[in-house]
């Protein structure tokens, strides 16, 4: 048993040795990168590095860079490159965590790099909890100073969109709350097109910069629904109103309601109709509302509700009799008026059927002053 049993292990040991030394070979030979390095340059991030892979493996082997920002949880793809490309050119976002995953023929290996992108400058001097919104016409931005920033410190803000850049000139500083803002007038971008915002302080040297990436669609402000009104019926008060003004041409599917009365009740969310109707019941003698939108997911717009328009003052609720009474009249003036029109194409029509009999011409018998003259040079040659 002993002589078997030694006799299984050595030929255990002969098989599986090749297996575990072929393992440890292709995982030594597996890529990894040398000299990553991340700098920011020409306001962009430019990651470079050494490929350090085999001449076969080269061209299979890809750079996977995702990018988490401080508040995140998951990382969001950025870019896929070819390891053997050296450097790769991103766009400039500050204060972020960039990974660097390698996957071979599209299978991800056990390398992977996180790097947090950290501007120079003195720490905690760049601006932070940067926002933008965006309204009809313009842009405003709102951030707050860096913590430890100079009480002197000045930021500037740049919107970069694509290789346009637009300097923010009206800006509005709280040196107390250290907080600042900026407004961006008739601005002029494509809203779905993802833009950078970057705070350069005015010590370029000493305060660090602060970039961050958005999309300017899912960032905007909804104004209140336009042209509010309210027809009362027998039993029901229908509304009616046209979609908020927006900074781009929205679909009509693309907003969600809300309806408030004056007791502070408000209306499930009414799906993108413009007309609504409710139990006229349920009405005060008085009774003022507003309404306000948002956008839809499924448009990939912002979901926050809107500015609430201001009140309308619909008036005490008309009785029945009244609203009879106002029927049977605008009836009434309808019908007239369509006998009116109808009297009047009656009588154009038989103008052009029978058109008027034109009088003979009235000739007159007395001579005129030239007949006068040609009779006497014809009859009287001599005398004249």
């Amino acid at each position: 048993m002993d002589v078997k049993y030694a006799t299984s292990v050595i030929w255990m040991i002969i098989v599986q040795l090749p297996l575990h030394l072929s393992f440890v070979h292709k995982k030594d030979l597996l890529p990894h990168p040398a000299n990553l390095t991340l700098q920011i340059l020409n306001r962009s991030l430019q990651l470079s590095w050494d490929c350090n892979a085999l001449k076969e493996l080269s061209n299979i082997t890809e750079f996977w860079i995702s990018v988490k920002a401080p508040h995140e949880k998951n990382f969001t793809p950025l870019q896929e490159v070819k390891c053997s490309a050296g450097e790769t050119k991103l766009e400039l976002q500050t204060h972020v965590t960039l990974k660097v995953d390698i996957q071979i023929n599209e299978k991800t290996t056990h390398f992977t790099r996180e790097i947090v992108v950290i501007p120079e400058g003195m720490e905690e001097t760049a601006a932070s909890n940067a926002t933008c919104e965006l309204y009809v016409t313009s842009m405003r931005c709102y951030w707050n100073f860096g913590k430890n920033a100079p009480d002197d410190t000045n930021y500037t803000l740049l919107l970069i969109q694509n290789n346009s850049e637009l300097q923010c000139q009206h800006y509005e500083n709280d040196q107390q709350r250290r907080t600042g803002k900026c407004e961006i007038p008739d601005l002029k971008i494509n809203e779905a097109e993802m833009s950078t915002i970057l705070l350069e302080g005015n010590n370029k040297k000493d305060i660090q910069i602060y970039a961050k990436r958005f999309e300017p669609l899912s960032k905007e402000v909804f104004q209140p629904p336009t042209n509010i009104s309210l027809i009362f019926t027998k039993n029901e008060v229908e509304f009616y109103w046209s979609q908020p003004k927006t900074f781009y041409t929205a679909a009509n599917h693309c907003f969600k309601y809300q309806m408030q009365d004056s007791r502070g009740n408000i209306e499930p969310d009414i799906d993108a109709k413009y007309t609504y109707k409710k139990d006229i019941s349920s009405f005060q003698e008085e009774c003022p509302l507003r309404m306000r939108a948002r956008g839809k997911d499924t448009c990939y717009m912002d979901t926050n509700w809107g500015e609430w328009s201001e009140e309308l003052k619909c008036g005490p609720v008309p009785p029945s009799s009244a609203i009879n009474i106002i029927t049977y009249t605008a009836i009434a003036a309808a019908v007239i008026i369509a006998c009116l029109v109808l009297l009047l194409l009656c009588m154009r029509s038989c103008k052009l059927l029978f058109p008027a009999i034109p009088h003979p011409r009235k000739y007159s018998l007395k001579p005129t002053n030239q007949e006068k003259e040609l009779v006497i040079l014809i009859f009287c040659p001599n005398i004249c």
